[in-house]
This record gives C-alpha cells, sequence and structure tokens, in this order.
C-alpha cells in the first residue's frame, strides 16, 4: 500500500467539523458534564403566542451624561425587599431554586425599570445556595466607565439557603 492511500485511508477515519478552516484542526467531542449557567431560553414557550417586536433605531442624541445617575443606596432597599418577598418561607431545593433565582432576577429588573433610568443596560444576577457551614466567596470583574455605570447589591438568608443579587447598571452613550 502506498503513502498516499495509506494517508487517505486514515483521513477518512477522522471527522472534521464544518466550521473549521483547517484540515488539522478536528473536531472535538462535546463535554457530557454538568453546567452551572442557567438560561431563560430553556423555558419552553408558551403556545407560540411570543411575538418579536421590530428592533427601533435611533438617531444620535450626543447625550454623555445621563439625565439621572445610578444611585446604589436607592436600589438595594429594592434588591433586598424582593429577595424577602420570595425567599422567607422557602427550603433549599436545588431545582426549584435554579428557576428561583430566574424569577427574582427578572422582577428585581422589572422593578429597576420602573424607575426610568434611561440609557443605562441593567443586568442583574441572583445566585442562590444551601447553607451547610461553608464559606462562600463570590466575585465579578467588569470593564466599564467609572463615571456613568455602577452596581447595587443585597444579601438574604434564612435557615436553609443564602442568596446574593448584584445589579449592574451600564450606561449607553
Amino acid at each position: 500500500m502506498s503513502l498516499g492511500a495509506a494517508l487517505a485511508q486514515n483521513m477518512s477515519d477522522v471527522t472534521l467539523d464544518r466550521n473549521t478552516s483547517s484540515l488539522f484542526e478536528i473536531a472535538r467531542k462535546p463535554r457530557t458534564t454538568g453546567s452551572s449557567y442557567v438560561s431563560l431560553s430553556c423555558e419552553p414557550s408558551h403556545d407560540g403566542d411570543f411575538q418579536r417586536k421590530p428592533k427601533l433605531l435611533y438617531e444620535n442624541s450626543y447625550q454623555m451624561e445621563p439625565t439621572k445617575k445610578f444611585v446604589s443606596d436607592t436600589i438595594e432597599p429594592i434588591i433586598q425587599s424582593v429577595l424577602e418577598e420570595n425567599l422567607s418561607s422557602e427550603k433549599y431545593n436545588g431545582e426549584k431554586c435554579s428557576l428561583l433565582s430566574k424569577t427574582i432576577s427578572q422582577e428585581i429588573k422589572l422593578r429597576i425599570k420602573d424607575l426610568h433610568y434611561d440609557r443605562f443596560k441593567i443586568v442583574c444576577t441572583v445566585s442562590i445556595g444551601e447553607k451547610r457551614s461553608q464559606d462562600v466567596l463570590i466575585g465579578s470583574r467588569c470593564i466599564w466607565d467609572q463615571d456613568r455605570d455602577n452596581f447595587a447589591s443585597a444579601s438574604y438568608e434564612n435557615s436553609s439557603l443564602f442568596a446574593l443579587a448584584v445589579v449592574y447598571a451600564l450606561y449607553y452613550e
């Protein structure tokens, strides 16, 4: 058997990813391990009644400063009250807390958007965990403008769980 025929035989056994740009980039098998990432896109849709809004195009306003600053002292009591309302009677259950964290995050975002912080993108993360005599450190890093962007956070704990909610307000120029 010639070298070319042997190489062709071996190459027929290799599967290439369609998105690769090289013969030497071999497709990797997808990982079967779990992920801590939870997304609302996993939720089933309801009766297919979702209609996508048309994308709005805005003209340049040349507004470089926000008309209303995002002040964390006014946001933290809102976050705290949402956490207390939703978690005061809850016991830790991994599956239920996964859905509960998404629900709490949405509710916090809606309450903050009702305060009309125009031109701010509001990002909210909620972490819920079980209390089992352990320490937890949660950190985050962001690249942002110190003068315009801000964040607020609040935590809650009861006998079986702890929760931390962080809201980031990022200004669109």
